[in-house]
C-alpha cells in the first residue's frame, strides 16, 4: 500500500517510484493499490494511515515518502500488533528511534549534510583554483542507516557539526576525490528515467 502527502511533488513522487519499481523488480507478481493522498498535516496523515492499514492488514508494507507518514505508519502498526517491513526517507530523532526500537527496519536519509557540504566544497575549490563553477548535479551516495549502525547515527546527531561530518566521512571524501571532469545534467534528478 502506497501514498505521498503531497501528489505531484517530484521529489515525493520520485520517491515512490522508485521503491515501487524495486518491488516490483523484485517481486514481478505484487499487487501495489493505487496510492492515495495522505496529506501533509500530521493528524489527518494519522487518521488517513490508520484507515487504510486497517483496511489492508495484510499488507506487505506501507509506503509514504513523507515525513508525517514515516512517523505515523510505525505508530499504527505497533497499536494495531501489525509487523511489516518499514524503510523512511526522513531521519528525525522519532524515526531515528524506531529505527533503533526495531519499528522500522532502516532509514536512507537524504544526506542533507553531505549534500551542502560538497556543494559548499566543490564552489570553494573552483574559486580558489581560478576556475569557472560547475553546472550539473553531484550524485551523493546515500548511507543505509539500520540496526547495525543506527547507534552511531544516533551519536552524531548528538553533535551534528562535527559528528554527521564523521559519519558520512566515506562517502563525502570518495565522491569529493572522484568527481567526473563534467557533472550530469541537473535534469536527471527531476527525471531520472532518462
Amino acid at each position: 500500500m502506497t501514498a505521498v502527502c503531497v501528489p505531484g511533488l517530484t521529489v515525493l513522487e520520485n520517491r515512490l517510484a522508485g521503491e515501487v519499481a524495486y518491488l516490483k523488480k523484485k517481486m514481478p507478481k505484487i499487487n501495489v493499490l493505487a496510492s492515495f493522498d495522505s496529506k501533509p498535516d500530521r493528524e489527518r496523515n494519522f487518521a488517513l494511515w490508520d484507515q487504510a492499514i486497517r483496511k489492508t492488514p495484510k499488507a506487505l508494507t506501507y509506503i509514504d515518502p513523507c515525513e508525517e507518514g514515516e512517523e505515523n505508519i510505525p505508530k499504527i502498526l505497533e497499536n494495531d500488533k501489525v509487523k511489516v517491513p518499514l524503510v523512511s526517507y526522513d531521519s528525525p530523532e522519532e524515526v531515528r528511534e524506531d529505527v533503533a526500537q526495531g519499528s522500522i527496519t532502516a532509514v536512507i536519509p537524504a544526506n542533507f549534510f553531505s549534500q551542502a557540504y560538497l556543494a559548499t566544497y566543490i564552489a570553494a575549490d573552483s574559486l580558489l583554483k581560478g576556475k569557472p563553477l560547475p553546472h550539473g548535479w553531484v550524485k551523493v551516495p546515500h548511507v543505509v542507516v539500520d540496526k547495525n549502525n543506527i547507534a552511531a547515527y544516533q551519536k552524531a546527531w548528538e553533535k551534528p557539526e562535527t559528528g554527521l561530518r564523521a559519519f558520512y566521512s566515506a562517502q563525502i571524501e570518495a565522491t569529493r576525490d572522484h568527481l567526473p571532469a563534467t557533472l550530469p545534467d541537473t535534469d536527471l534528478y527531476t527525471h531520472p528515467g532518462q
